[in-house]
């Protein structure tokens, strides 16, 4: 590296600075600029001027320029006030002189508010067809919409369930498939609505209780409390194998 000044040459930017500074008395890291007070030109380290949003070429002008900038009205304490408009509510709010090009809401609940509107979007409930707010993100990785935890859980029963599942492998067999749609409430609920504590068949009441149809859902059987009866699970299985044993050349298991 050549120095600028006398041209002699360094093995290296940092020794040709270091040359310079030593032999010419004057670094070559600082650069002329005005001062923001005086406005002398001053010479300032450049990491002085990146770090620090106004320069001085001396204390003196630095005080009396905050001296002149933050006093009185201006100030970050003083008392006096201006009257502004909420962009919000639209309501008239007072706040500090100083804070007057700045201030937009009279209170964080505007601000949450106007924050939320912003940034969201109207969009229709794929439950109960409200139309609710919601942000762009959500809207855009949602293949549903829903405007509230109970929608949300009635939604995904309905588009999350069975075939539109993500963990869909074929489906249940046909029985299962049969008796959850023979009648308008699902067989769990018409199970926990009929079913007793005690077996009809040998007056157990110690076990799990099983609802057993007595005509075969396969063969025509439906969710009926009459053609149902409870039964304990020994009861249960006997009764399964008696009534395939009537019913002969009918594999019904394997439907």
């Amino acid at each position: 590296m050549e120095c600028p000044t006398c041209e002699k040459e360094c093995k290296s930017e940092k020794g040709m600075k270091q040359h310079h500074a030593r032999t010419h008395g004057e670094s070559l890291n600082t650069i002329s600029v005005k001062c923001d007070y005086c406005s002398n030109k001053v010479k300032k380290n450049k990491h002085e001027i990146k770090n620090y949003k106004n320069t001085f070429c001396s204390t003196e002008c630095e005080n009396k320029w905050r001296s002149n900038r933050y006093s009185g009205s201006n100030h970050p304490n003083s008392k006096d006030k201006v009257s502004l408009e909420c962009t919000q509510c639209n309501q008239e709010f007072s706040v500090h002189k100083y804070r007057e090009d700045s201030a937009q809401f009279c209170s964080t609940d505007c601000h949450d508010i106007f924050r939320h509107i912003s940034g969201t979007k109207v969009v229709e409930c794929d439950n109960c067809d409200t139309e609710y707010r919601d942000y762009q993100s959500n809207i855009e990785r949602n293949k549903y919409h829903f405007c509230s935890t109970d929608c949300q859980t009635i939604g995904y029963s309905k588009y999350y369930s069975g075939q539109n599942s993500s963990q869909w492998k074929g489906g249940e067999n046909l029985y299962k498939a049969i008796r959850e749609n023979i009648s308008d409430i699902s067989w769990s609920k018409f199970a926990e609505n009929v079913r007793d504590n005690v077996c009809e068949n040998c007056g157990d009441n110690s076990g799990t209780m099983h609802l057993h149809h007595i005509v075969p859902v396969l063969l025509g059987g439906v969710n009926n409390e009459e053609l149902c009866m409870t039964l304990c699970e020994h009861c249960h299985r006997t009764a399964e194998v008696w009534t395939y044993e009537q019913i002969p050349n009918t594999n019904i298991t394997k439907l």
